[in-house]
């Protein structure tokens, strides 16, 4: 049996993840002692069975799909090594061209690539040696995980 902190800790979230888990019956566990406690075959198939975004489908088709150029939110940030949130502001703000399916943000691949080309290019600075070293690491990052 686990306490609320071990299976966050044994999970890598928040205690409040957990007990949002047990609140809404998607967790069993059982008070013991005034303590909730959770046995380890429940954490394991809550694991299991958790929802996972990547896997999410919109009208009968994958929400993400990366072999036709759509990617996630979390996708872009990570191949641009920023936050996500900095991708959801540009997006709003219209830097970065997406369209949503659902309440999700998807970014095709070819507006990822406009995105870096206009970010190298509008400032002017292509004799600046170090911007475009970053502008082919960056070229070469998006083909590496995203192919033609």
């Amino acid at each position: 049996m686990l306490t609320i902190q071990e299976a966050a800790t044994k999970e890598n979230v928040t205690k409040a993840a957990i007990y949002l888990a047990v609140r809404k019956g998607k967790l069993k566990s059982k008070k013991v002692k005034g303590r909730w406690m959770i046995k380890e075959k429940d954490l394991i198939e809550y694991i299991e069975n958790k929802w996972n975004r990547n896997l999410s489908v919109y009208n009968g088709e994958p929400l993400f799909n990366p072999s036709k150029g759509e990617l996630s939110v979390n996708s872009v940030a990570d191949t641009l090594g920023v936050k996500p949130q900095a991708i959801y502001h540009r997006l709003r703000a219209g830097i970065i061209n997406g369209f949503r399916k659902g309440s999700s943000w998807v970014i095709r691949k070819c507006d990822l690539n406009n995105y870096s080309y206009n970010k190298y290019h509008r400032t002017g600075l292509f004799s600046n040696k170090d911007l475009l070293n970053e502008k082919n690491e960056l070229y070469a990052k998006i083909e590496a995980k995203y192919g033609e």
